[in-house]
């Protein structure tokens, strides 16, 4: 369902897990390594930027649990987007991510520049796993609209879809822990330029 009519370009928004089956998740993935967050520089290189982000992530390792969330997206986009192929690129592969007190990330879009795995990207996904109450700030915020004021962006549980060009960040954490699941879906290049918000800057 939608949240809000003036937020229907922006992100669709729905809950596809228990709390429970977050708590499962969460007890899994809290036991893995991650490493600390990336930027990607305009000519594809990744780079440390404490100001930019500050996180930990690490790869999906769970194959069904992949699979799900990618039926999941597909019936979204065929609702929602429209998007005629989609595909999880290999080299771009769906994240755990892991934002502490101090942990944030600032404005910027998903698509990085050509030649990238990032530059197919059309859809962003946020699996919320963290309860709400877990932590303080760490609200993923699009232009006009933010999970401080639609609680339900960080209700546990709930997936987040939206075109990868729209301009979004997470806030600082100021207490406790926010995990999410993060990834993007991929479309051929012939397909790029009908991406929702294309040219958008």
């Amino acid at each position: 369902m939608r949240e809000s009519p003036e937020a229907s370009d922006l992100a669709f928004v729905v809950p596809v897990f228990t709390p429970a089956r977050c708590d499962g998740l969460l007890a899994a993935l809290c036991a893995r390594p991650l490493r600390p967050g990336m930027v990607r520089r305009g000519d594809g290189a990744h780079t440390r930027d404490g100001a930019l982000r500050q996180c930990a992530i690490g790869p999906l390792d769970d194959r069904e649990l992949r699979v799900e969330l990618f039926l999941k997206l597909l019936a979204i986009n065929r609702q929602e987007f429209g998007f005629a192929t989609l595909f999880f690129e290999a080299d771009d592969p769906v994240q755990v991510i892991r934002y502490q007190e101090g942990g944030h990330f600032g404005w910027h879009q998903d698509v990085g520049g050509t030649g990238t795995p990032a530059h197919t990207r059309v859809l962003g996904f946020t699996l919320q796993l963290s309860p709400s109450g877990a932590y303080e700030g760490g609200d993923l915020v699009f232009r006009g609209w933010s999970s401080s004021s639609e609680p339900a962006l960080r209700q546990q549980g709930t997936l987040i879809t939206f075109p990868a060009r729209r301009l979004h960040c997470v806030t600082e954490v100021v207490r406790g822990e926010r995990w999410a699941i993060v990834g993007w879906l991929h479309s051929e290049p012939t397909s790029l330029d009908a991406r929702p918000g294309h040219g958008e800057r």
